[in-house]
């Protein structure tokens, strides 16, 4: 009798040992991925900035905006390009794009005048999530 519980022991623990394992890569492959891309160019063109889900989940974005961001840590200084997006709910299907256009009025400098601002990121308020995500899309010391 003992030797069979020991063998139910052994076989329950690695049972649940490969149920769990199994259970983190579900979630790490279901996470939700992101990234960005842009094109800027002069007023007349327009900057673009594309949001990627590169992920298998449909991605809804509640309210997002675009932020110049310099300093570090404790000493963070913040400034937005352009107006704040208006209240409504970005749809973004898997893997698939969603641009973001800047042209005449909402569009802002970029290059070299633009060093002293800092990085320029996308902050995207997504549905679900606690806290917003913040994806770098321009460095113009780079």
């Amino acid at each position: 009798m003992g030797q069979l519980t020991l063998w139910l022991g052994i076989w329950g623990a690695a049972l649940s040992t490969t149920l769990a394992g199994l259970k983190f890569y579900e979630v790490w492959r279901d996470r939700s991925r992101i990234q960005t891309t842009y094109s800027l160019s002069d007023p007349e063109i327009g900057n673009e900035v594309t949001i990627i889900n590169i992920s298998g989940r449909p991605l809804l974005v509640s309210y997002w905006e675009l932020t110049w961001v310099s300093g570090i840590l404790w000493w963070r200084k913040e400034e937005n390009p352009v107006p704040l997006s208006e209240p409504g709910f970005l749809a973004i299907p898997p893997h698939s794009k969603h641009v973001l256009a800047f042209a005449e009025e909402d569009w802002f400098t970029w290059g070299s005048r633009t060093v002293s601002k800092g990085r320029l990121y996308l902050r995207l308020h997504i549905a679900g999530k606690r806290r917003p995500t913040a994806l770098m899309v321009y460095d113009p010391r780079k």
